[in-house]
């Protein structure tokens, strides 16, 4: 079974949403500090990680693609140029959860994550 997409908003609340969105992709658009939950030995992963630098690059890609300005694409690629840059200098194992073996995970890092 397959649903249809369709948007949430129409109209003019539509445009106040998108306009909020602008604003927040614009607030977090880089340089990005790592957050005080993040051990400082994880910091450059982070930094690659959907949480960091790749994640906004995709933020930017998708509000791009949906009608965006060509800023936007500009900024998607200057983050994943620097995202990529960031995971090429690091050593890291094959893995795809911060750059680590699911058996290596804490057990308590949901709650590391958890935004207070």
């Amino acid at each position: 079974m397959t649903h249809a997409w369709r948007p949430v908003f129409s109209g003019e609340l539509a445009a106040e949403m998108l306009a909020i969105v602008d604003d927040i992709a614009d607030a977090t658009r880089g340089p990005l500090e790592r957050p005080a939950h993040i051990p400082e030995e994880f910091g450059p992963v982070w930094e690659c990680s959907l949480d960091g630098l790749a994640g906004q690059s995709l933020l930017q890609a998708y509000l791009a693609l949906h009608g965006g300005s060509e800023a936007r694409a500009d900024a998607a690629i200057a983050l994943l140029d620097q995202a990529t840059d960031a995971i090429a200098a690091l050593t890291v194992p094959p893995g795809l959860y911060f750059g680590r073996r699911p058996e290596t995970r804490s057990l308590d890092w949901p709650e590391r994550r958890s935004v207070s």
